[in-house]
């Protein structure tokens, strides 16, 4: 958005340097970039002796301006020089920079170009005046004194945003290593890091088919070792629509991402794509601007970037696209906890334990991805974070490694100096050296065991293909759907209640999901949250699964009545407000819905709790004692029954393991499980044997899954019919006939070669390219598509099927490995199984086209036994009957009366003879039943895009992309004025004007009164009030409410007193 730029507008070369002089130069043909040096440990350019760099010419057009980029041929000679306007105006920028605008009060004034809200011929001096000051002050403040009003009620979190945007821009100019962080308390943070705010923005296709780039809201979310090195401020992080990153769109989507991009006069240029995402960097370039000699002195060219995070001499013999994956490495969520002071100190490498000797294949590594850290170091990560014990084992990065780091088996005293150990198998990106960035252990997530695991469909078929009968999924569908179903339809006495509330908690994950926002995106970090948090193909990035779209939309209540979001928290209010299931339509309602919603996933999803089964990391033996086919598992919590077994903490005797996905027979292998007292140490982890002919790590999920977590199941009945398959091993020519020769794609030292050849200008761009090349989506929905339908209709272990898992493990591990499927194999796939999977396969979520696939599903052959998931899905569909009849038989036949705790305020305030309070009552009745009207209406009303749909102000509201969410989109927004003018009340009281609390009491009773439906609406929070006031009330603010949660231990005394509680 913004202004077109001027015929003569220039990009300018800052330096990158604290002292470098900083000088206005006339455009020259190409631009000169500073030289990084690899050995500065912060990769800070010492300053220059001689002229300060050129700036380089550019001649934008109109493909590069504010209207987009359009992907056509005539466009290409502007993408060679091609610059992006996201928002920037020459005169404006001048203003800001000269007042000291905030960074976070330019973002938002840009933000609001974007959307639509204001043009830059709003943004007056006098405006920009009143917005001085720091982030905290006046960012908050961008709409008000913009429009003269907030565009919305402001977001809780927005304080704690920008008081970190400030806290990091002065730990930059004080200090830039400071945003690594281990550096103490800094502003009031007592371990203080940087890289917490998210720069957000959406590529969005306009109408006319070109690009552009609209901001988004800040968020505080996460950290990444990326963002703590350049500064949150420096990075951008771009959302790509699931169609624009699939082909024959994705070339013109990488087209458009080859250009540099400016902001507020700061020139953007991507360096990474990953999972739907384009990654930008500010580099030390600046648009129509002077640069900040202060705030802008230590930014770097893309060059520098890549020269300090993944060195091109230094990593030259792999493919590019091998090496361009390793900037996922940088972008994982984690948290800086130790820092070592370098090799030979306390930094060593180690080699792997192979089969065999020279180069081993992945197959015969057994320590793959896994090195050692000392007790001490452990500890110290352990105290840091307040863990309330030493973890055996650790997921992170460490320098240009990644995996696993297990307690040493012999340095364990923990006063020693920390010390860690890397193997080969986890380098990734090799360095001359390491610099402070680099020996810092960024920590991805410490272990954690979760008990019970749970099947899923893949599981479910290699477990029936290798023995287990049907009736045992069946038996145990029944058994965990009956064990959710009582606790949430037993309402018999006082102490049911306060189980369904902690049910609804449970079913619904409220408490945790708050938990995890609060979390800044650490979740997984601070162990919350699942072993695995994802179950079928997502693979270990050290990412937490976030959705930009689910994020910048996410809301706990909704703003006119209070009512939350999310229909479990709603239900739970309404419980602990006094409100009977069988005495309020509403909660009753609501209680159907989650009730109907958990019996659909259960059923359509299979997701079976195993029991007896837990889910842990894997580490290869330390200490090499247990044998080939032995696995040992100790835990910190019980994982079997304590009343039933003398050591409930660890697990022996035969079981089952295997790691997600689970696509071949011999993905799931039978092992013994046994406690060897040299292995004391080892808990909370899943320890494998380094002993055999291949590893046993490999050997599950197809022997390429990058998973550290394995599922272990020992119940007796699943494991005793198992019977362990042959191994499937794809045939030696499978990668040759099916997917692209490494050596067809270029290496990274002729990259090198090249970039060395040519121009700055040009050697920027080609690098560009090749760093957003990653942007695309691999076939791995896809693969899985085929695998599913192969598997159904030829059979689990048909050839065809092997061959579909072949190739889906192949792709799954694309993203890491850089293999590409050939074209025509591609193509020929897609014609035999891209087909709509069979009913038994698609799940609760509507099957979409976005992968292409058509057709009817391909019928199951003759001669084939019937399919597991079929019987299963009947079975299932017998049960959800059943139980929705008996949830339904709940409820009673005759209506209930009118609750009188809540119709008491108003007659009870009408009952009163004084006639001013009268007059007032009558407002209030003629104003609810005038909102109830208009609400009645509303209701009725079609936004279809007739004539009489009402017009909105751009200036009032950001424009939507047309489609069928537009008209709800707009009907949400009436209802929302709807509901403010309902809260303000009546004008014109008197005696009530001085009683504001008075009032919403006596609007919500007479609301009730009015209509039932429509007061939860707009009343929720203030029935939910009166409602536990009968009650006798006890008051709580929302942050500590929205944390309670019930120990497990009153769980237990509740259940117990059930049994000679009185019924309700």
């Amino acid at each position: 958005m913004g202004l077109p730029p001027s015929k003569t507008a220039t990009l300018l070369v800052s330096s990158v340097t604290p002292r470098a002089e900083i000088a206005h130069a006339q455009p020259t043909a190409t631009s000169s970039l500073t030289q990084i040096r690899r050995n500065d440990p912060l990769g800070s350019v010492k300053a220059s002796k001689g002229p300060a760099p050129e700036a380089a010419a550019v001649k934008p057009s109109a493909a590069s301006t504010s209207k987009g980029f359009t992907a056509s041929a005539s466009a290409i000679p502007s993408v060679l020089e091609g610059v992006q306007i996201i928002a920037h105006s020459k005169e404006v920028q001048k203003m800001m920079d000269s007042m000291q605008i905030a960074w976070g009060v330019q973002y938002e004034i840009a933000r609001g170009i974007c959307h639509g809200y204001w043009t830059w011929d709003d943004v007056t001096s006098s405006k920009l005046n009143s917005l001085r000051g720091s982030n905290v002050m006046a960012a908050p403040r961008v709409a008000r004194v913009m429009l003269g009003h907030n565009l919305g009620r402001a977001i809780a979190n927005d304080h704690p945003l920008w008081t970190e945007l400030d806290r990091e821009q002065d730990a930059l100019q004080a200090d830039p290593s400071r945003g690594l962080g281990l550096q103490g308390e800094w502003h009031g943070d007592a371990n203080w890091y940087g890289g917490r705010i998210q720069q957000v923005s959406r590529l969005v296709k306009t109408e006319s088919g070109s690009y552009k780039l609209v901001l988004e809201r800040m968020l505080k979310r996460k950290s990444n070792r990326v963002a703590r090195f350049l500064g949150s401020r420096r990075v951008l992080q771009v959302s790509v629509p699931d169609k624009q990153v699939r082909e024959p769109e994705v070339t013109a989507v990488r087209l458009f991402f080859s250009q540099k991009f400016v902001l507020c006069g700061r020139v953007f240029v991507p360096f990474a794509a990953k999972d739907g995402k384009v990654y930008m960097m500010e580099t030390n370039e600046d648009y129509e601007r002077t640069p900040d000699r202060r705030a802008d002195k230590n930014r770097m060219s893309l060059e520098d970037f890549v020269d300090w995070h993944n060195p091109l001499d230094l990593n030259g013999h792999q493919p590019i696209t091998k090496w361009i994956t390793r900037f996922d490495l940088g972008l994982s969520t984690s948290v800086p906890v130790l820092r070592f002071q370098g090799k030979g100190v306390d930094v060593f490498e180690i080699p792997d334990q192979c089969t065999v000797f020279r180069k081993p294949p992945t197959e015969c590594i057994f320590t793959d991805g896994c090195g050692f850290m000392n007790g001490a170091a452990l500890a110290k990560i352990a105290k840091h974070l307040g863990y309330s014990e030493r973890p055996t084992v650790v997921q992170g990065r460490f320098g240009g490694a990644k995996g696993l780091w297990a307690l040493h088996p012999k340095d364990q005293e923990p006063d020693a100096l920390p010390r860690i150990w890397t193997r080969p198998s986890q380098q990734k990106i090799r360095y001359a050296e390491l610099g402070l960035a680099q020996l810092i252990f960024d920590l991805v997530s410490p272990p954690r065991v979760t008990a019970p695991s749970r099947l899923s469909k893949l599981t479910i078929m290699n477990l029936s293909h290798n023995g287990v009968p049907d009736h045992l999924f069946v038996d145990l569908m029944r058994e965990g759907l009956q064990k959710e179903m009582d606790a949430l339809t037993t309402w018999s006495s006082e102490q049911d209640l306060l189980l369904l509330w902690n049910a609804v908690n449970q079913v619904g994950h409220v408490t945790m999901s708050i938990i995890r926002r609060q979390a800044s995106g650490a979740a997984r970090i601070l162990g919350f949250g699942r072993a695995q948090d994802r179950e079928d193909w997502e693979g270990d990035d050290g990412d937490d699964g976030e959705n930009l779209d689910d994020i910048l939309t996410e809301k706990s209540r909704n703003e006119s009545g209070g009512e939350p979001v999310s229909a479990a928290a709603a239900l739970m209010e309404l419980l602990q407000a006094g409100f009977h299931p069988m005495k309020l339509e509403q909660l009753y309602e609501k209680l159907r819905q989650i009730v109907a919603a958990r019996l659909e996933e259960f059923i359509k999803e299979f997701r079976i709790v195993v029991p007896q089964s837990a889910e842990a990391f894997i580490i290869p033996d330390p200490i090499g004692v247990l044998e080939e086919g032995q696995i040992q598992f100790r835990a910190s919590q019980n994982l079997k029954d304590p009343l039933e077994d003398a050591s409930p903490t660890v697990i022996t005797g035969d079981v089952l393991i295997y790691r997600n996905p689970a696509r071949v027979p011999s993905d799931i292998q039978k092992v013994t499980a046994v406690n060897h007292p040299a292995l004391a140490a080892y808990i909370n982890v899943i320890v494998l044997p380094v002993k055999g002919h291949r590893s046993l790590a490999n050997l599950l999920a197809g022997g390429v899954s990058s998973a550290d977590v394995c599922v272990c199941i020992y119940d007796a009945n699943l494991v005793k019919n198992f019977h362990t398959p042959a191994i499937n091993d794809p045939p030696a020519d499978f990668m040759e006939k099916n997917f692209e020769s490494e050596g067809s794609i270029e290496q990274v030292h002729d990259l090198h070669e090249r970039l060395q050849a040519v121009a700055a200008s040009i050697s920027q761009r080609e690098l560009q390219e090749v760093l957003i090349s990653g942007l695309s989506d691999a076939p791995v929905g896809l693969y899985s598509i085929f695998h599913e339908n192969a598997a159904y209709a030829y059979g689990y272990d048909s050839p065809q099927t092997l061959r579909a898992a072949y190739m889906f493990n192949v792709v799954l591990d694309s993203r890491k490995t850089g293999h590409r499927v050939l074209n025509d194999i591609f193509q020929s796939d897609q014609r035999k199984y891209g087909r709509k999977k069979p009913l038994c396969m698609r799940g609760v979520e509507a099957e979409t086209s976005i992968y292409g696939t058509m057709g009817n599903p391909i019928p199951r052959s003759h001669g084939l036994p019937p399919f597991v998931l079929d019987e299963l899905l009947r079975a299932g569909k017998k049960l959800q009957d059943a139980h929705l009849a008996h949830f339904e038989q709940l409820k009673k036949t005759s209506p209930e009366n009118r609750d009188e705790d809540l119709t008491r305020p108003f007659e009870e305030a009408a009952a009163q003879a004084h006639p001013v309070l009268k007059n007032d009552l009558d407002l209030i009745d003629e104003h609810v039943r005038m909102h109830v009207r208009q609400w009645q209406q509303l209701s009725t009303l079609q936004l279809d895009g007739s004539p009489a749909k009402p017009r909105v102000s751009p200036k009032k509201f950001p424009s939507k992309p047309a489609g069928k969410a537009r008209p709800k989109t707009e009907k949400d927004r009436l209802y929302q004025r709807l509901g403010e003018s309902f809260v303000r009340g009546p004008d014109g009281l008197h005696i009530l004007s001085a009683l504001p609390g008075a009032v919403h009491t006596l609007i919500a009773s007479a609301a009730y009164r009015a209509n039932v439906k429509f007061a939860f609406r707009f009343a929720f929070r203030d029935l939910c009030r009166i409602k536990a006031e009968a009650s006798g009330l006890i008051a709580f603010t929302p942050s500590f409410a929205e944390l309670m949660a019930m120990p497990s231990s009153a769980v237990r005394v509740l259940a117990q007193m059930n049994q000679d509680a009185p019924h309700l």
